[in-house]
């Protein structure tokens, strides 16, 4: 079971979700 590799992954997607939140929610005008 590869737990440390998970967590990398998981805070990686993380990470590009909230960075794609963040622009959205700076330019809203942007599809």
């Amino acid at each position: 079971m590869r737990s440390i590799e998970y967590l990398l992954t998981f805070s990686m997607l993380l990470k590009v979700v909230m960075l794609i939140a963040v622009l959205k929610v700076a330019s809203p005008t942007t599809p």
